[in-house]
């Protein structure tokens, strides 16, 4: 078995060299030494040859001889290169920038789609797509798409949070600019943190990420990217309001302040003040709400160094609970929170290495974030103070063919949590180091028609000990515009309890928690398809995905088991989720896009007192059907949207209905383009659909039976 092992190893290995050998990789420059993407890169006298990426990097079959190679960009003069057959990496570097009168380049690329090029799988969802159904914050860019679910948990607090492979948000790993953010005690309000207007973009990754992002990723990641300074108008000014009287306004000063150095400040404000009461259960149907959140940003780019600063700065407060005390009580059933949280965040870049495949890089930041809160007789207080930094270093192994990534970081995590009297205080520490392979093969029809990423880190969590996450990619291109990838790996995370379950406290059942809690650990497996087609001459796009995750340790929170207590204890027995989606886009004429998603979940765990049982608040099946239309010279935009969602189990305890009826939320909107202006009007729930008596008890929240938790529809 072993000789064997190894006979397999030594095949494998030898591929991998022959395929070197048979290709040339290189990077085109010019002499200012500004990599350039789609620079034509060719053998002379053939028809073979390519054009470089988007880091001005290239790959190509090449001749059994020496050859001359013919590089060619517009703007510049050609650039006629020897190469021997010993030659593997190669800079070609152009010059004399030629006289060209102005040329105009536009490409069609949908809003919303999932990467035929990407070795993992990512969905895009770019600032056109968010457009579409105009996002106040983060908690609400995902009306149009049929990956990630957001709901509310309980029906007083107004905390979100989303939902992707059939498991909560928690295992999904929030990430800003790639850098891990809106976790900890943010967790219930983070979502809310990010205005609509500065985001640029949202990356959606399923399954197993990048090691380089950390161990915390179990589903998959969200990465969210903020306008920059240096892209985004100089003045913009955004206004909204509803008929339920939230307003919002949102004002970005951006100014370009050199060739090198730009620099811009995000503000926004939202104000919600009106005690809504639609179903007269005496509950605030929201939480009245302020906010105030600003993002200064400085960015410097040059030829050897790049950087930029941020500092964010945020105050909110929020109000909701019972409007007026109830017969035989002397004051309401309230909530109250209050938060501050102030971050600052860096990220450092050199690229002056002599070669252009080497770069160095690192990030760092730190944050201070304060929440108190009081719901009905419970207080809860606390502070999260951390500090985290990591530094990444790039190059290849032999030729560029063979990608390698390394580096080392460290997160610090200092927690004082106060609930009621119960001290909820820990210190977590864990420095950590990880490294990457990628192997891009190549044939001659096919830029790169399969791709191996390998990944590992090693980090030592001063709490749960050490831990390995190794994972792996796999990504194989049939055909052009069609693309298999497969993807396993494995995570952990360390519960914020409270903050993470903060909807635990929309009742009057005590929490009981059975023992030390242990690190949260599981492995994700997938398979994933993107076939991009043609039919009428029309373009459309199918996907479709299938992932398991299974849990070694799971925090279980058991609201079935004992009718006046939550129990919360580690997981004895199995847990997991699979989950199956397929999505399909088309544009049967010029303006017009059809997107058709459909989902379903098994999530199941074991409980102490019912065995294994599907998990509670997750809907089996799940549906999106979207269409959008752009007028020919872009001046109307429409989009309507209906998202239904399928049967979810309820909690057994005072349930009179084991699982939740099927219904549809429907959301319109239309834009008119006015020049520099845009102006939109759009509904929300066109149905009206809400959930009936979403409080149990509300005629008596003091009591025993009062119950807030229970939400599976908007209230």
């Amino acid at each position: 078995m072993k000789q064997s092992l190894v006979s397999i190893i030594f095949l494998f290995l030898c591929a991998l060299t022959t395929a070197a050998q048979t290709t040339l990789s290189g990077y085109v420059a010019t002499d200012k030494d500004e990599l350039l993407i789609g620079a034509t890169v060719q053998w002379q006298g053939t028809t073979v040859g390519t054009v470089t990426d988007i880091d001005g990097h290239f790959t190509l079959p090449r001749p059994d001889t020496a050859a001359n190679l013919m590089v060619t960009y517009v703007g510049y003069h050609p650039m006629l290169v020897r190469i021997e057959v010993a030659d593997e990496d190669v800079l070609v570097q152009v010059s004399g920038i030629t006289e060209l009168q102005a040329v105009q380049i536009s490409a069609n690329r949908r809003d919303n789609f999932v990467s035929t090029l990407d070795p993992r799988s990512v969905e895009y969802i770019s600032s056109n797509e968010l457009r579409k159904a105009p996002c106040c914050n983060l908690s609400e860019a995902f009306e149009t798409n049929g990956a990630v679910d957001v709901s509310y948990s309980d029906a007083v607090t107004g905390a979100k949070e989303v939902q992707m492979l059939g498991l909560r948000g928690i295992y999904t790993q929030l990430t800003v600019e790639n850098r891990g953010a809106l976790g900890g005690l943010a967790t219930p309000y983070a979502l809310e943190y990010i205005p609509g207007s500065w985001l640029e973009g949202i990356q959606i990754n399923k399954g197993a990420g990048s090691v380089t992002n950390g161990f915390q990723s179990i589903a998959g990641q969200i990465n969210s990217e903020i306008v920059k300074p240096y892209r985004d108008k100089r003045v913009f000014v955004n206004l909204y309001g509803e008929a339920n009287q939230r307003f919002e306004a949102n004002v970005h000063l951006n100014q370009k302040v050199s060739h090198h150095w730009s620099h811009g400040l995000l503000l926004h404000g939202n104000y919600f003040a009106n005690p809504l009461d639609f179903n007269k259960d005496g509950f605030y149907d929201a939480p009245l709400k302020k906010q105030l959140n600003g993002l200064y940003r400085v960015f410097f780019e040059g030829e050897k160094l790049c950087a930029q600063w941020n500092l964010q700065a945020l105050t909110e407060q929020r109000t909701g609970g019972q409007i007026a005390a109830s017969a035989g009580n002397l004051l309401p059933w309230r909530i109250g929170q209050q938060a501050e949280r102030v971050e600052f965040w860096s990220k450092v870049g050199y690229k002056g290495f002599k070669k252009p495949y080497q770069s160095l890089g690192s990030q760092w930041s730190a944050l201070h974030h304060r929440q108190d809160m009081n719901i009905g007789n419970t207080k809860y207080s606390g502070t999260q103070q951390s500090l985290y930094g990591n530094i990444l270093y790039a190059s290849i192994l032999g030729n560029t063919n063979h990608k390698i990534t390394s580096g080392a970081s460290f997160q610090f995590d200092d927690y004082s949590e106060l609930l009621n009297d119960a001290d909820l205080s820990r210190r977590e520490i864990v420095p950590g180091v990880f490294g990457e392979y990628t192997y891009e093969h190549l044939n001659k029809k096919l830029k790169n028609d399969l791709t191996l990423v390998l990944g590992l880190r090693a980090d030592y969590h001063n709490i749960a000990g050490l831990m390995f996450a190794p994972r792996a990619n796999l990504k194989y291109q049939i055909k052009e515009g069609m693309t298999v990838r497969a993807s396993a790996g494995r995570g952990y995370r360390m519960a914020n309890l409270i903050a993470e379950n903060i909807s635990l406290l929309a009742s009057n059942k005590s929490l009981i928690i059975d023992g030390p809690l242990r690190i949260e650990e599981a492995w994700n497996m997938g398979i994933n398809g993107v076939y991009n087609f043609k039919v009428f001459g029309r373009e459309g796009s199918l996907s479709a995905d299938a992932y398991r995750t299974n849990f070694q340790n799971q925090i279980i929170v058991d609201m079935d088991s004992d009718p006046t207590h939550i129990l919360v204890y580690n997981l004895d027995g199995k847990s997991y989720s699979n989950s199956l989606m397929t999505m399909l886009q088309y544009a049967p004429t010029k303006g017009l896009d059809i997107k058709l998603a459909y989902k379903t979940n098994d999530v199941r765990t074991t409980y102490q007192a019912d065995g294994l049982q599907r998990l509670p608040f997750v809907p089996r099946h799940r549906g999106l059907v979207s269409a959008s239309f752009e007028s020919p010279k872009k001046l109307w935009r429409a989009n309507a949207s209906t998202q239904i969602v399928g049967p979810q189990r309820l909690p057994h305890l005072h349930a009179q209905l084991d699982n939740s009826p099927t219904y549809a939320l429907a959301n319109a909107q239309l834009t008119r383009v006015l020049g520099a202006w845009e102006l939109y009007i759009g509904a929300e729930n066109l149905g009206n659909y809400t959930q009936t008596d979403p409080i149990l008890a509300a005629n008596d929240p003091f009591s025993a039976a009062f119950d807030a938790s229970r939400v599976y529809a908007p209230t």
